[in-house]
């Protein structure tokens, strides 16, 4: 089959600010590897604040990974590692839908 999405060592780190006698809290997502061929479809599950949105946007393009790379269709449109980045219109291959999960993922049909 033939390899449309290929995501990998897809990293995000993110500080919140520091509080009073307190540390900041470090958030990170990844690293993320995954390869999605034609034809297949995926859902990304996960409990609340996993990271679910942020890993779509950064596959969307609305969010730079830290580290990384991700290619669609055997077209390289991120990497850190070259510093190449597609502008958001020339990436039309991906979509977001954000639906109620219990009408996404009903157990009574998958």
């Amino acid at each position: 089959m033939t390899q449309i999405l290929n995501v990998s060592g897809l990293t995000f780190r993110h500080s919140s600010k520091k509080r009073w006698l307190k540390k900041p809290e470090v958030f990170s997502l990844g690293p993320i590897d995954m390869q999605v061929t034609k034809g297949e479809t995926i859902a990304i599950i996960g409990q609340n604040r996993s990271g679910k949105s942020l890993l779509a946007k950064m596959l969307a393009g609305a969010v730079e990974p830290d580290e990384g790379h991700i290619q669609l269709q055997e077209e390289r449109y991120w990497s850190v590692k070259h510093r190449v980045a597609r502008k958001k219109a020339d990436i039309t291959g991906i979509r977001m839908i954000f639906q109620h999960n219990s009408e996404s993922i009903n157990p009574g049909i998958t």
